[in-house]
């Protein structure tokens, strides 16, 4: 069915209104309800974010939203979205993905990630239908304290300390060979992450060099780990290990325990490190490309 906009009202609001906040959280419960999934979606939003929000309003019920993230990939953003129960199969998520579509263009972007929760049948179907293909998967991973048993090991010449911005040179030589990025993508990545003020950046040195770092940012009630990465030449000596139960334990000392981190299905190692740390899989998701 093709979308009646007489009937249908695509806003993009600059900030959201806590009535918008409210209707975006009561859709997502509904979605996960009759999904059966876990679906979420960050609304904490600072001034000159350059996070977009799409919501699609019947009247005054919310019955669609879509919300576009910035990459660290140049020309790329990330989008997820929802539409109610009742109201699918009318073409209202594909007049929503049409609208960041002419959004993404307007700040030359090129390629879109639509991420979908696994066991969102429609999901599927929508990313397919929009011309996504399937790039990754990964599992979301929250901490179970009752799990977390310390495994110490004795790292010779080890230390862990804040990053400050003195750093950069050395986080940008390890995030482009950790991740593929590029030099430009990852420096302005870094600078970005270090001026975050809900966000800590963590190092570990060896005799003073910098081989690894990791990543903890506050969102809601949670903290979110992330961009743990040691330099190949110092893998396999435990190093990762010790950040990132030196982070988990900075975290735990400051009563936050609420802890989950993002990483990818195929990367067997790190998936059981985080396991052996007090990690358990609590939901999985798909990354689709799409072209625009």
């Amino acid at each position: 069915m093709k979308l009646l906009f007489k009937e249908y009202n695509i806003e993009i609001p600059v900030t959201l209104s806590e009535v918008e906040r409210k209707d975006i959280l009561k859709l997502a419960e509904i979605s996960n309800i009759y999904d059966k999934i876990h679906m979420e979606f960050n609304l904490e939003r600072k001034e000159n974010s350059e996070v977009k929000d799409l919501l699609c309003y019947k009247g005054k019920q919310l019955i669609g939203y879509l919300v576009i993230y910035p990459s660290y990939k140049k020309g790329n953003v990330k989008i997820t979205g929802t539409v109610h129960p009742e109201f699918r199969r009318q073409g209202i998520f594909s007049a929503l993905f049409k609208k960041a579509k002419e959004v993404c263009l307007g700040d030359d972007i090129h390629t879109i990630t639509l991420i979908n929760e696994q066991g969102s049948k429609g999901g599927t179907e929508v990313a397919y239908y929009l011309g996504g293909e399937l790039e990754y998967s990964t599992y979301k991973m929250n901490f179970q304290r009752e799990l977390y048993q310390k495994k110490p090991k004795t790292v010779d010449h080890f230390s862990f300390r804040k990053a400050c911005k003195e750093d950069i040179d050395d986080l940008v030589r390890i995030g482009t060979e950790g991740f593929g990025t590029t030099e430009e993508e990852e420096r302005s990545f870094i600078k970005s992450n270090l001026k975050d003020t809900n966000r800590n950046v963590f190092v570990g040195e060896i005799k003073g060099k910098i081989v690894g770092t990791i990543s903890a940012r506050q969102w809601s009630e949670k903290m979110l780990i992330s961009d743990l990465v040691v330099l190949k030449s110092y893998r396999g000596q435990g190093i990762g290990r010790k950040i990132l139960s030196k982070t988990i334990d900075k975290l735990l000392n400051k009563g936050l325990d609420k802890i989950t981190l993002v990483v990818e299905t195929q990367n067997k190692n790190a998936l059981l490190l985080y396991k052996d740390c007090g990690f358990k899989v609590d939901n999985a998701n798909d990354f689709y490309k799409i072209s625009i």
